[in-house]
């Protein structure tokens, strides 16, 4: 994504990084939640956007007795609280807080609708993908040398190379994978 994002801007958008979270949405691999993150972190625009820390702390302020909570909720909160003139050091100290709040064992994004817990990394696709990814750090290599070193059976291999190819990260040249 980040790939072809940099292709867009240097052909749509004459090299310039758009700065609206409207303009960066239409980028390829944004979505909402990164187009309004970004805008704010890099250009101090007083978008709302959420994510688990911010979500954190206003469940935990917000609605301590509630059961669930939905971001429509949260969304409500934290457009009637976001700092119009400083919304970059605002949603810093929200990240910081609801991080403080997680180390002090106080654990209420688990009340959002929207929380899922993520399987476990070890095993995971996640796992495979970095593994080959970090392998072809280091040159070309078939599926099978891919196997050897990750120690993952081929057809695993295979599952992920398909994957890695068809999103572009990876390119297949001869018997061999490559980075690109």
């Amino acid at each position: 994504f980040l790939h072809a994002l940099a292709r867009e801007i240097v052909t749509n958008h004459n090299g310039k990084f758009p700065r609206t979270a409207i303009e960066l949405e239409m980028l390829p691999g944004i979505g909402p939640y990164t187009a309004r993150a970004v805008a704010t972190f890099a250009y101090n625009t007083p978008d709302v956007f959420i994510e688990t820390n911010i979500r954190s702390v206003y469940i935990h302020h917000f609605f301590p007795n509630k059961k669930t909570v939905s971001d429509k909720e949260l969304i409500a909160f934290i457009t009637r609280t976001l700092d119009r003139n400083h919304p970059r050091e605002w949603y810093w100290a929200l990240m910081d807080y609801g991080s403080y709040l997680k180390s002090r064992g106080i654990r209420v994004h688990r009340k959002s609708r929207h929380y899922v817990k993520q399987s476990p990394f070890e095993g995971s696709k996640r796992e495979v993908r970095g593994m080959i990814l970090r392998t072809l750090t280091e040159g070309a290599y078939t599926k099978k040398q891919l196997s050897v070193r990750t120690k993952k059976d081929i057809a695993r291999i295979k599952e992920v190379l398909d994957d890695l190819s068809r999103e572009g990260l990876i390119t297949k040249r001869g018997a061999k994978f490559v980075l690109g």
